[in-house]
């Protein structure tokens, strides 16, 4: 009995010596830094990957959107309304009037 309270005591003032607690504090250190870096790691990796799923929402809603124009496009209306939009024609026999903003209308006929 006595001589397992003697190893017991000597255990503890090895372990708690000035040297074992340095060492100790040294793996800790070594051990923290990885870990912060990881997690750090971690984080940035979420913020892109939430970031290019936005990104990909956004894309699909395009295409969706130029899908959705493309068959407007591959009908005889909306040929017609593009080139009425774009170059300002009509068909044979309609007029086109011209509204001009103020009161001087001399020589406007």
């Amino acid at each position: 009995m006595w001589l397992e309270f003697y190893e017991k005591r000597k255990l503890r003032r090895i372990v708690y010596s000035k040297p074992a607690v340095a060492l100790a504090g040294t793996i800790f250190v070594l051990l923290v830094f990885p870990t912060w870096n990881a997690y750090s790691k971690m984080r940035i990796s979420a913020e892109k990957k939430e970031e290019v799923a936005r990104e990909v929402a956004a894309l699909k809603e395009r295409m969706e959107r130029l899908e959705s124009e493309i068959q407007r496009l591959a009908t005889p209306e909306g040929i017609e309304e593009e080139l009425r939009k774009k170059f300002d024609v009509g068909k044979e026999g309609e007029e086109i009037y011209v509204l001009i903003e103020g009161g001087n209308t001399k020589g406007v006929q």
